[in-house]
C-alpha cells in the first residue's frame, strides 16, 4: 500500500522539474570550476605559462562560484520534499542498526581511553596528547561508520527490495540518492557535536586542573594549546644568489674544475644523467644551492647566527582586562632609605595569568610597567623609580578597579641538530637564542646559554614587545657549545595568537564534518552499483589511499630532470586522483587544535568548497549517473 502522506505531498512535476534542473545547472557550474581550481592547485598554470599573481586572481574567483554554485545546489536539493523525506528517513534507519551503536560506543570509549592518557607528564603535554588523539579518533571512527552505513543502506534496499518503489512512484533517481547522502551527512552532524562538546568539556576540566599548578604548566597551557595562533617561517636564506655567485667565481677563478662537473653530469654512466648541457647546468646548481644552503644554517663554535620574520601582525595580540588592587608596596634604598620604586599585587583571572610572561610589559591604566611575579589568581607589577612618580601609579590603592593591558606572547620553535659524522654528547649542547626589536632594540629571550635538546622541536616564549610595527623581529642564536651546531632553518616558525581556542574548535570539528561529507559520497556512489562486501573494500582502498596521498606525492614527485619513466606517470596520475580524493592528514583539525595554530576561514572556505562540494558532488553525480542507468526492475507482461 503506498503512503497516503507521500502521495499527498508529491509536488507537481513541472516544479519538480525545474527543481532538478536547477540543481544539476549548479552542479554543473561548480564541477567545472572545482576542476580548474584543482588543476591550478598542481600545477596546471604554471604549465600554461600563467603569471603566479594571475592565478591566484583566478581561483579566487572560481573559489566565489564553487561558493554560490554549492548553495544553489543545496538549496535545489533540500527544496525538494522527496528529498527531505528520504534524509530523515535514512536519519532514522541509520540510528536504529546496531551498526550505529557499535560504532559510537567505540568511540566513546576509545575518548575517554585517551582521555587518561598523561602525555609527557606535564599538563600541558596531557591536553596535547587529548586533544590530538580525541580528535583524530572521531575522525576516522565517523569516516569508518559513514563508510559502512553507506554502503550497507544501498545494498540493504536492494537486497529487501525497497528500491522497487523508485519505479512505480515519481521520484527521481537523483533525489534518493542525494536523501539518502543528506541524510548520512545529519547523522554525522548530530554525532560530531555531541562527541565535540564532550571533548571541549574535558579539556576545560584539564585546564582547571593545570590552573592549581606550576606558573609554568599554566603559561604553556594557555599560551600554547588553549589559543589560536598563526604562524609565520623565517625569511629564506639567500642560498640561491650564494649559489650564483659561487658558481661564477668558479666559472671565473677555476673553469676547469666546472668543466668537470658539468661533463659528470653528461656522462651515460652517471647516477644523474643530464641529456643536455643546461639540464647539466641546472642539476649543478641544484647541487650547489643545497651546499650554500648547508654552510649557512651551521653555526660554529663561540659564533652566532641570525634569522629574521617578517610579516607578524600583532594589532590583535594587545588586550584589556579588569583587575583590582590588592595592595601597594614601596620598594626602599637598602642604603639610602629613599623610594626606589612601588610594586602593585593585583588580582586577576586565573585564565589571565598563564598568558603573561615574567620580565614581561605591562600597563596599569597608563602606567607602564613590567611583570615580577605571579600566583594563582594574582600578578604583581614592578614599577621603576621613575615611573612610580607618575599620578598614574600614585593613584593606586588598595581596592581600586583598574585596567591591565597586557602584550602577548610569541612562540619561537627551533631545532638543533648535529653534523654528520659528529659525535657531540647531548649533554654539551649549549646555546642561547635573543630576539631582538630591529626598531626599538627591545630584547628578549634566554638571559644566559643553556643545554638545549638535539632533533626535538622545542618552543621558547618571549614578549611581543619585540615584534617590529613593521612585524618584523631577528632571531640571534649563540652557540656556545664546543662544536658545530646546525639550525635547521625548516623548522624555525614564529607563532603569534590571533584569536580564541574556542573558534577555532569550532571550525576544526566542521573539518571533520567536511570528511564525513566525502566518504558518505564516495560510500553511496560505490553501493550505488556494488554489493556491500565490494562496496565496502572499494571504500576502504580510497579512504587509505586519501590517507597517503602527502606520502605518494612525495613518491612521485616529478623534478625538473626526470627520468624515470614511473615518477613521470605517477606524478599525472596523482594529479588526476587529487581530483577525486581529497589529502586527507592536511584537512585534519588534530594537530591544529593540539599545537594552538589557528584553522582560518579561508582555509576552511577553501576544504568546504574543495572537499565538502565539488569532490563530494563530483561523486554524488558519478553515483546518479551509474543509478539512472541501473535496471531496478523487469517489467513482464
Amino acid at each position: 500500500m503506498e503512503s497516503p502522506s507521500l502521495q499527498y505531498a508529491l509536488p507537481p512535476a513541472t516544479a519538480a522539474s525545474r527543481r532538478s534542473l536547477a540543481f544539476f545547472i549548479a552542479v554543473a557550474v561548480l564541477l567545472v570550476t572545482g576542476a580548474l581550481d584543482v588543476l591550478a592547485s598542481v600545477g596546471l598554470g604554471d604549465a600554461a605559462g600563467l603569471p603566479p599573481r594571475t592565478v591566484q586572481t583566478l581561483r579566487g574567483l572560481a573559489h566565489v562560484l564553487e561558493i554560490i554554485a554549492a548553495a544553489g545546489a543545496l538549496a535545489a536539493a533540500v527544496a525538494s520534499f522527496t528529498v527531505r523525506t528520504v534524509a530523515m528517513g535514512t536519519l532514522r534507519q541509520a540510528m536504529r542498526m546496531k551498526m550505529t551503536a557499535l560504532l559510537a560506543g567505540m568511540l566513546v570509549l576509545s575518548v575517554a581511553g585517551v582521555f587518561h592518557i598523561q602525555g609527557d607528564g606535564t599538563a600541558g603535554g596531557r591536553i596535547y596528547t587529548f586533544l590530538s588523539y580525541s580528535t583524530s579518533l572521531v575522525a576516522f571512527v565517523t569516516s569508518l561508520m559513514t563508510l559502512f552505513l553507506g554502503a550497507t543502506i544501498m545494498s540493504q534496499d536492494m537486497d529487501r527490495k525497497l528500491i522497487f518503489t523508485l519505479a512505480t512512484k515519481p521520484v527521481a533517481r537523483w533525489e534518493y540518492l542525494v536523501g539518502r547522502w543528506l541524510g548520512l551527512v545529519l547523522l554525522n552532524v548530530l554525532l560530531i557535536a555531541a562527541t565535540g562538546l564532550s571533548i571541549w568539556g574535558l579539556a576545560q576540566y584539564l585546564r582547571q586542573q593545570a590552573r592549581s599548578g606550576s606558573y609554568a604548566d599554566r603559561k604553556a597551557v594557555e599560551t600554547e594549546v588553549f589559543v589560536a595562533r598563526q604562524w609565520v617561517a623565517a625569511d629564506p636564506l639567500a642560498a640561491a644568489e650564494a649559489a650564483d655567485d659561487a658558481i661564477k667565481a668558479m666559472k671565473k677563478n677555476r673553469p676547469d674544475v666546472y668543466e668537470r662537473e658539468i661533463a659528470a653530469y653528461l656522462s651515460p654512466g652517471s647516477a644523474e644523467h643530464a641529456r643536455d648541457r643546461d639540464e647539466a647546468e641546472q642539476m649543478q646548481r641544484k647541487k650547489t644551492i643545497a651546499v650554500e644552503l648547508d654552510r649557512m644554517q651551521r653555526v660554529a663554535p663561540g659564533t652566532l647566527t641570525q634569522v629574521s620574520f617578517s610579516g607578524i601582525d600583532i594589532a590583535a595580540s594587545r588586550s584589556q582586562v579588569p583587575a583590582r588592587v590588592r595592595f601597594v608596596m614601596p620598594l626602599k634604598s637598602t642604603r639610602q632609605g629613599a623610594e626606589k620604586g612601588k610594586l602593585v599585587r593585583l588580582t586577576i583571572a586565573p585564565a589571565v595569568v598563564g598568558r603573561l610572561r615574567l620580565g614581561a610589559p605591562l600597563k596599569v591604566n597608563d602606567a607602564a610597567g613590567e611583570m615580577y611575579r605571579a600566583g594563582n589568581d594574582f600578578v604583581d607589577v614592578l614599577f621603576d623609580e621613575e615611573d612610580a612618580a607618575l599620578p598614574a601609579v600614585a593613584a593606586l590603592g588598595e581596592g581600586k578597579d583598574v585596567t591591565l593591558t597586557l602584550v602577548a606572547t610569541l612562540q619561537l620553535r627551533y631545532q638543533i641538530q648535529k653534523i654528520v659524522n659528529d659525535n657531540v654528547p647531548e649533554d654539551q649542547v649549549f646555546g642561547q637564542w635573543v630576539l631582538i626589536n630591529p626598531k626599538t632594540s627591545v630584547a628578549d629571550g634566554m638571559r644566559r646559554p643553556r643545554q638545549l635538546p638535539m632533533y626535538s622541536t622545542q618552543t621558547l616564549t618571549v614578549s611581543a614587545a619585540v615584534v617590529s610595527d613593521e612585524g618584523k623581529v631577528t632571531a640571534q642564536f649563540i652557540n656556545a657549545s664546543r662544536k658545530p651546531l646546525v639550525i635547521s632553518h625548516d623548522t624555525l616558525q614564529m607563532l603569534y595568537p590571533v584569536g580564541s581556542f574556542e573558534g577555532n574548535f569550532a571550525r576544526g570539528m566542521a573539518m571533520i564534518v567536511v570528511r564525513a561529507v566525502f566518504v558518505a559520497a564516495m560510500a553511496l556512489m560505490l553501493g550505488s552499483f556494488l554489493s556491500f562486501p565490494v562496496a565496502a573494500l572499494a571504500g576502504m582502498a580510497g579512504f587509505i589511499v586519501a590517507q597517503l596521498m602527502p606520502f605518494l606525492a612525495s613518491a612521485t614527485n616529478m623534478t625538473y630532470y626526470s627520468h624515470d619513466a614511473f615518477a613521470v606517470v605517477g606524478h599525472y596520475v596523482l594529479a588526476l586522483m587529487s581530483m577525486v580524493l581529497p589529502n586527507l592528514p592536511a584537512i585534519s583539525p588534530g594537530d591544529f587544535l593540539a599545537e594552538g595554530k589557528v584553522i582560518s576561514w579561508d582555509f576552511f572556505t577553501q576544504v568546504a568548497v574543495s572537499t565538502g562540494a565539488f569532490r563530494s558532488l563530483l561523486l554524488v553525480c558519478l553515483g546518479c549517473l551509474i543509478f539512472r542507468q541501473r535496471e531496478l526492475a523487469r517489467v513482464q507482461v
